[in-house]
């Protein structure tokens, strides 16, 4: 299933969590790899909310970059989700749209190519009373040549940072704790989730400003305690009225932030 992450749409991964809970997980601070301990001062609040920074690609065109993020999927191919910003992902062997669908959806990547500019995204200007089109509607009045164009990281390599079974495992331990996860926010049919490191969180608890639906396919920083045990299953969201049960990761939402920067680095072309 596909859902947007920018003009595009980005892949959704509904599968539920498998982790076992951890029963002799206590209560108190944990140091994860990737799972940072809620740090002790006031939460911040929630309207504070404010897009990262988006890299100036067209200094990077021709130049080889090296960046992390989380693994999502387009209409017109695979893209990295960072914080503040959605960029194309061309990886460097044919079959690398195949490979890149492997990956966990938003699991946490880091990918090296060529940044590249191109002219491909089918967007399109609806017409009332005609039939919509294939592709991405824009609002009337939209430069549909400036509307096409995109940043891609071309000849890419891509490594998967972390295995979904070592954070299912970290996630288990921490089970009791107030935790500050990073990941992407997802929704479907009035149903919310978050994907850290490419394992699924039911959420509960407080929603920033806007609600959950205003930060879809965004990343986010979420800090709140974790808990273990059954719930709606969300790859049966569009089968059943009633989704069968399964144990999963909840999380109580205490606040929500903007998610930690990652840099963009110079690497050596492939």
């Amino acid at each position: 299933m596909l859902a947007s992450a920018a003009l595009a749409s980005a892949a959704l991964c509904l599968g539920g969590c498998r982790g076992e809970r951890r029963p002799d997980a206590a209560p108190g601070p944990t140091a994860l790899s990737s799972v940072a301990p809620a740090r002790a001062e006031e939460p911040r609040p929630s309207a504070a909310l404010t897009p990262g920074s988006t890299p100036d690609w067209s200094r990077q065109v021709g130049r080889c970059v090296r960046l992390e993020g989380y693994a999502g999927g387009a209409k017109i191919g695979p893209q990295l989700l960072a914080p503040g910003f959605a960029v194309g992902v061309v990886l460097d062997d044919p079959g690398g749209d195949e490979a890149w669908a492997k990956l966990p959806t938003s699991g946490r990547v880091r990918v090296e190519g060529i940044v590249t500019e191109r002219a491909d995204l089918p967007v399109f200007v609806p017409k009332p009373g005609e039939p919509i089109e294939q592709g991405i509607p824009v609002p009337a009045g939209t430069d549909l040549e400036a509307a096409r164009r995109r940043y891609v990281v071309e000849r890419a390599r891509v490594e998967l940072l972390r295995r979904v079974a070592d954070v299912e495992t970290e996630l288990g331990a921490a089970v009791g704790r107030e935790l500050a996860l990073g990941g992407v926010l997802w929704s479907m049919n009035g149903h919310y989730w978050f994907v850290h490191d490419g394992v699924e969180l039911h959420l509960e608890g407080a929603e920033p400003e806007g609600g959950w639906g205003a930060f879809h396919g965004r990343t986010l920083e979420l800090r709140g305690r974790l808990a273990r045990r059954p719930m709606p299953r969300l790859d049966q969201i569009l089968l059943k009225a009633r989704p069968d049960l399964a144990d999963a990761f909840v999380l109580d939402v205490k606040s929500t932030a903007p998610h930690p920067p990652w840099p963009l680095e110079p690497c050596a072309a492939p």
